[in-house]
């Protein structure tokens, strides 16, 4: 299998996807890690050229040191001696790859670094929008569900509450005497007794229906309250991801534009050596 399945930090950076970029971000790089591949593309090449090549496959560029030896950078601007990081001297390295006077500067590399990764970085703030979209449809899906449901709901109780009111009212109605039978239970005290205890159960099933529209209304709103906090956390981890990535478009474009600095500089001093002839 080839490295970068196997390992998402060890695989080109401007080939990443969100998912594997944010990875890579929330993780540090190791220095057995970075030994190890370095060592690695140093044992598959045989020259500076295919040395070269083998980094960039690995997210690595090889620079020219302060000092005019080997470095070598990472697609975040970071800089590590190469001779260390193979535990090796400087003669062996320069046997192998040649002068380093050859190979960009650090600011050179970075400014091209900067202009690899910008159009990545861009491409992950649209990919990061178009998830966005994706998660919040279907979260108004479920809202608007929910939202038929919970009516639906309530329809039914009430529905239900209505029939059962009506059937115990005329239960109640027909517990009542009519006729003679009435006047004798009016006269006897009975009829009051049945009324008072017909007048008590109405009484409790009306505290019933409106105990059952309460649990039953507490309950929707705890539904619609973890749905507004997913809502809300989306939208957050939202901005805080855009945040993030145009920080990272601000740093690759401020290491971008060091290469139109360095040129516009040697310019103006080609300029006035030109001038002073």
């Amino acid at each position: 299998m080839p490295r970068g399945l196997e390992n998402a930090a060890e695989r080109n950076p401007t080939n990443l996807s969100l998912a594997e970029w944010q990875q890579a971000r929330r993780q540090d790089i190791d220095p057995r890690w970075l030994k190890t591949t370095l060592q690695q593309c140093w044992a598959r090449s045989d020259n500076e050229r295919s040395f070269g090549r083998s980094l960039e496959e690995h997210g690595f560029f090889l620079a020219r040191g302060d000092r005019r030896g080997f470095v070598v950078l990472d697609h975040n601007g970071e800089v590590w001696s190469l001779a260390r990081c193979l535990d090796l001297k400087g003669k062996e390295v320069a046997a192998r790859l040649g002068d380093a006077a050859a190979l960009p500067t650090v600011e050179a590399t970075k400014a091209l670094v900067g202009a690899r990764m910008t159009p990545a970085i861009r491409r992950h703030i649209e990919e990061s929008r178009a998830r966005f979209q994706t998660r919040s449809a279907a979260l108004g899906q479920r809202r608007m569900e929910m939202t038929h449901r919970h009516r639906a709901e309530r329809g039914q109780l009430r529905a239900a509450q209505e029939t059962e009111w009506h059937q115990e009212t005329r239960a109640r109605a027909e517990r009542l005497p009519k006729g003679l039978r009435g006047l004798w239970h009016r006269i006897t005290g009975k009829y009051q007794q049945v009324r008072s205890e017909n007048e008590r159960e109405a009484q409790r099933t009306q505290e019933r229906h409106a105990g059952e529209r309460e649990s039953l209304i507490e309950r929707q709103r705890d539904e619609r309250a973890v749905l507004q906090k997913q809502v809300r956390e989306m939208r957050s981890q939202q901005a805080a991801l855009l945040l993030e990535l145009r920080r990272d478009i601000g740093r690759y474009l401020r290491m971008a534009r060091a290469r139109a600095d360095s040129a516009a500089l040697s310019s103006r001093r080609g300029s006035g050596l030109r001038l002073q002839r």
